[in-house]
């Protein structure tokens, strides 16, 4: 039950626009008291056929090295495009 409203509400963000892994995060951690984890979001992203992966930004941290996050959008407005 918990994925399948994760899985909505990624849809409705991405509606926006592509956006990357982090801001999911930021989004699902503002729009519900329990969030999710980054492990979990990645599941979710991965296995469901309306989320694709289109292609992987290199974000600066503050401390520490800098990492490398996958940006996603839906499928629908891939092939609408």
């Amino acid at each position: 039950m918990k994925t399948k409203r994760i899985r909505i509400w990624v849809a409705e963000y991405l509606e926006t626009g592509p956006k990357n892994t982090h801001q999911i995060l930021d989004y699902l951690h503002e729009r519900s008291k329990m969030g999710t984890t980054s492990q979990g979001l990645g599941n979710v992203l991965a296995k469901d056929e309306r989320f694709v992966k289109v292609g992987i930004e290199r974000v600066k941290r503050e401390y520490g090295p800098s990492t490398d996050v996958s940006i996603w959008a839906l499928a629908e407005e891939l092939i609408g495009a």
